[in-house]
C-alpha cells in the first residue's frame, strides 16, 4: 500500500497539484507498475474492449513536470486510437481499457510500459531512458469492436434493409445496401476463416 501512496503522490507532484489524495488507486496491471487515480467519475459501466476505437485527451510529462505530448487540448481534435493495437505505449493503452467514456485520471506508468531502457523522442520532448511517465487522460468517447456473432447479425440486416428498399422499388439504395452487405460479409467471412 506505502507503494501506491507513493506513486500516486508523484503523480499530484508532475502535474504542480498540491491537494491530498483521498481517492482510490487502481493498480491496473496487477504489479504496481501502471497506477490510475480517477479525478473525474463518471456514471455507467461501459468501458473500451479489445479492438474498440477510442479517442483521448493527454497530456504526457516527465517526473520534472516537462510536457512530451500534449493531444486534443487547445482547440485539438483529440487524439483517436484502438485499443490492442499498439498504437500508444502499453501502459496508456491498459489505462483506457479501465475507464469509463468522461472519465479523467492521472496515471503513473513504469518504464516496462512505457519507454523502456531506450527512451523515446516524442513530439515536446525527449522521454529519457528508464523513465516513469505521467498522463492526466480524458476518455472522450469509444466504440466497441463488435464480436464475430455481432458482425453477422449487423451483416445479415444490411441485406434485409436491401431487400425491403428492393421491393419498394428503390433499386440504386437496395443495390448500396447490397453492396455494403456484400464487402462486410466478404470481410467477416475472411476474418472467421483464419
Amino acid at each position: 500500500m506505502y507503494t501506491i501512496k507513493f506513486e500516486a503522490f508523484v503523480i499530484a507532484d508532475a502535474f504542480g497539484e498540491n491537494r491530498r489524495l483521498h481517492q482510490v488507486v487502481s493498480d491496473i496491471t496487477k504489479d504496481k507498475k501502471v497506477l490510475k487515480k480517477t479525478l473525474k467519475e463518471e456514471e455507467g459501466y461501459e468501458r473500451p474492449n479489445d479492438g474498440a476505437v477510442v479517442q483521448v485527451k493527454h497530456i504526457g510529462k516527465l517526473q520534472d513536470g516537462t510536457v512530451f505530448v500534449k493531444k486534443g487540448h487547445d482547440d485539438e481534435q483529440p487524439f483517436e486510437f484502438k485499443i490492442d493495437e499498439e498504437q500508444v505505449i502499453d501502459g496508456l493503452d491498459k489505462t483506457v481499457m479501465n475507464m469509463k467514456k468522461g472519465e479523467v485520471a492521472l496515471v503513473t506508468i513504469h518504464p516496462e510500459y512505457a519507454f523502456g531502457s531506450s527512451g523515446s523522442t516524442q513530439e515536446l520532448a525527449t522521454v529519457p531512458a528508464n523513465s516513469n511517465v505521467y498522463y492526466e487522460v480524458e476518455l472522450v468517447s469509444f466504440v466497441k469492436d463488435l464480436n464475430t456473432l455481432e458482425k453477422i447479425e449487423a451483416t445479415g440486416k444490411k441485406k434485409e434493409e436491401g431487400n425491403v428498399l428492393f421491393k419498394a422499388d428503390k433499386y440504386e439504395r437496395a443495390s448500396k445496401r447490397y453492396e455494403k452487405f456484400s464487402v462486410s460479409f466478404t470481410v467477416e467471412c475472411s476474418t472467421v476463416a483464419r
